[in-house]
């Protein structure tokens, strides 16, 4: 049986991926997005998919007017992906207020009126801090939040009003702590550094990587939407937050993949020491969602070369 759903931030990267899931299954979408042209979407859309979603509008509503909507509708879940990127609360504190927090918030309010079943929304593994921050080995799922960026904070009180918010009101929300989403369409963000390393060494445009030994959990964007898909599908989950993940990798090994398709890429590699993020332990996810990465560092890496090549007009590598 197909339902409805509100994504909001579905035009962009995480969301067009998650709204193409959708529709493709026979689920009715609505968006809220201001990016609604210009966006990934573009890329990740086709005229059908694009032609077959509803658009509400640039901004969340005030929590009424929104409900009453979402209720016109008959709006059963709804995927939260709008936030503000790292890069602008980093520079602009009032953002973390305005544009991640009040927002969250009415989407909650407006959810409960709604009678919605479920918020899945889209945290962040910023909540945690660094590895020098916690015992050695991967950080748990219930481990202390303990962000060392503005944008992680926001994230990290976001949890905890959610939480509070659902014991009050009795409304399913679940939050995914995404790690680093790379691949095709990826536009802005901190993130678009691997956008700028892959896209670059495809196209034999000069790259430079300050820190090669810095490590991420690279999560390609498929696996983050089909993470969602499970998450929205799930019969009942009993965390309110799960981390989520990929494949450890430092960007030295990222660079190699590139040169062994590259071998003349002009990737300078600096000599900034890393700061090494602390690395997290997705078994809750596994365990309660059922979710595994199902695709490779290699095959994220090389989906993301020749889709650059591609759109360049050049022959695809293997």
């Amino acid at each position: 049986m197909s339902h409805t759903f509100l994504v909001t931030g579905g035009y962009g990267f995480i969301g067009a991926h998650v709204v193409r899931r959708l529709v493709r299954r026979g689920d009715r979408v609505l968006i809220i997005d201001r990016v609604a042209t210009g966006n990934s979407a573009d890329e990740v859309l086709t005229e059908a998919d694009l032609g077959s979603v509803g658009y509400l509008g640039a901004d969340v509503q005030e929590p009424g007017q929104l409900a009453g909507v979402l209720a016109a509708h008959g709006v059963r879940t709804v995927v939260h992906l709008a936030s503000p990127l790292a890069s602008v609360t980093e520079v602009d504190p009032g953002a973390v207020v305005l544009d991640m927090i009040d927002p969250h918030l009415r989407v909650l309010d407006a959810a409960r009126k709604a009678g919605v079943t479920r918020v899945v929304w889209a945290s962040s593994v910023g909540v945690f801090g660094r590895a020098r921050d916690y015992p050695a080995g991967p950080v748990p799922n219930d481990a202390a939040l303990l962000p060392f960026t503005l944008y992680g904070a926001g994230k990290a009180l976001l949890e905890r009003l959610t939480e509070g918010y659902s014991r009050c009101h009795g409304l399913a929300a679940l939050a995914l702590r995404f790690p680093l989403v790379y691949g095709p369409s990826r536009q802005r963000g901190p993130g678009q550094f691997t956008t700028r390393l892959i896209e670059g060494a495809a196209l034999g445009q000069p790259v430079a990587v300050a820190a090669p030994d810095e490590r991420y959990d690279w999560m390609y964007v498929e696996d983050a939407a089909r993470c969602l898909i499970q998450a929205v599908d799930a019969k009942s989950v009993g965390s309110p937050a799960l981390t989520v993940g990929g494949t450890r990798a430092s960007l030295r090994e990222v660079v190699a993949l590139l040169v062994g398709w590259f071998p003349d890429a002009q990737i300078e590699l600096g000599q900034t020491e890393p700061d090494q993020a602390a690395e997290t332990d997705t078994c809750a996810a596994a365990r309660e969602l059922g979710y595994q990465p199902a695709t490779s560092l290699r095959d994220g890496v090389l989906a993301t070369v020749n889709a650059a090549r591609v759109r360049a007009g050049l022959p695809v590598v293997t």
